[in-house]
């Protein structure tokens, strides 16, 4: 079982995820994959945050890809204690892990105003949105961002259709801006392998991704009382 990093990435740690990363990708032997590939090495896939607050998620550079690779660990791992992989092949589980947050490259920006100050607080930012700096509408928000990860990678490859789903409702039942309440028996019915792509996604985010010391007891009670 993949433990929780107890520090920041080091700079051959987010090399290592690069490299770890599109291999995997190549592993797929996917038509279209070495677009893919080639494309998100002009971006800042490998680099970006997964989130713009210390309290958040892998808060850090190289914090993306390494919760895309915690995904696709984590959710390889549940996959084994379900007959038949619960219907998906291991190409679909590298694709669907390692792309579901794609929609985030380009999204976080340095926060020119953070002075480093160590706090965990819900306002201690090291990044901020690129919307943010842009104003109302700017480039990338991430509403839809399940969709928008589909699109995305949709440009380069053909997606089979669990790939699909699985991309497009991992936000599923943890949030309520997806529609999964008035889809979820459709997709489940489907495919539903669904259901563990979401419960792999949430475990890495609360208990696998970095976080500071202290701070994800309290982004927990953060998360406790929003859903109360």
């Amino acid at each position: 079982m993949i433990k929780p990093r107890s520090h920041v990435l080091t700079e051959q740690e987010v090399e290592n995820n690069k490299q770890r990363i599109i291999a995997l990708y190549q592993a797929t032997q996917r038509e279209g994959i070495d677009g893919l590939i080639e494309w998100l090495l002009t971006t800042d896939f490998f680099t970006a945050p997964a989130s713009c607050r210390l309290g958040n998620h892998n808060c850090e550079v190289g914090g993306l890809a390494d919760h895309c690779l915690n995904v696709y660990n984590i959710f390889e791992e549940m996959l084994k204690g379900y007959e038949g992989r619960g219907g998906i092949r291991p190409d679909e589980s590298i694709i669907a892990s390692l792309s579901h947050d794609l929609c985030k490259i380009g999204y976080y920006v340095p926060n020119p105003g953070w002075k480093g100050t160590g706090s965990t607080g819900e306002l201690d930012r090291p990044y901020i949105r690129r919307e943010d700096v842009l104003g109302p509408g700017g480039v990338n928000a991430l509403s839809n961002h399940s969709r928008k990860s589909l699109e995305m990678a949709s440009r380069f490859i053909r997606l089979t259709q669990n790939e699909s789903l699985l991309i497009e409702w991992h936000m599923g039942r943890f949030d309520d801006d997806t529609g999964w309440v008035e889809n979820s028996d459709r997709v489940l019915k489907i495919l539903p392998a669904v259901d563990i792509f979401q419960e792999a996604d949430y475990k890495v985010f609360t208990d696998i991704d970095y976080r500071p010391p202290g701070a994800r007891e309290q982004f927990l009670k953060y998360i406790h009382k929003r859903k109360a």
